[in-house]
C-alpha cells in the first residue's frame, strides 16, 4: 500500500493530518510504513493531481476522503466530523478509511 499526503505549505492543517495518519498507520499495521509528502505549489499541479485542497490523503492514487473533495485548488480543506468542520480527519476517520480500502 502507498500512503501519499499531498498538501498546500500555507494551510497548518497538513501537520495534524500527517500526525493523525502516522498514528493510523501504526495502529493499523496495514502494510504502509512511511508516508510519501507532496508539497503542491500551482494550480497546474492541484489540477494534475486532482488535488482539493490541503491536507489530502491518497492511498494507492485513490483520495482516501473523495466523497468530502471540492475542486482542485490551493487552499485548506474541510472534513466532517460529529462535531462540524474540521481541518484535518481524525485518526478514526483515517482508520476507517483505511479499511474500507485495504
Amino acid at each position: 500500500m502507498r500512503v501519499t499526503l499531498l498538501y498546500f505549505r500555507h494551510c497548518p492543517n497538513w501537520l495534524t493530518a500527517a500526525s493523525n495518519l502516522q498514528q493510523a498507520l501504526d495502529i493499523d499495521q496495514l502494510g504502509a510504513s512511511t508516508i510519501d509528502f507532496v508539497e503542491v505549489t500551482t494550480l497546474e499541479q492541484a489540477e494534475a493531481l486532482h488535488f482539493p485542497g490541503s491536507p489530502t490523503i491518497f492511498v494507492d492514487d485513490r483520495d482516501l476522503f473523495a466523497e468530502q473533495a471540492g475542486p482542485p485548488g490551493l487552499a485548506c480543506r474541510l472534513y466532517s466530523s460529529g462535531g462540524g468542520l474540521v481541518g484535518a480527519p481524525t485518526i478514526e476517520q483515517i482508520m476507517a478509511a483505511l479499511t474500507r480500502v485495504g
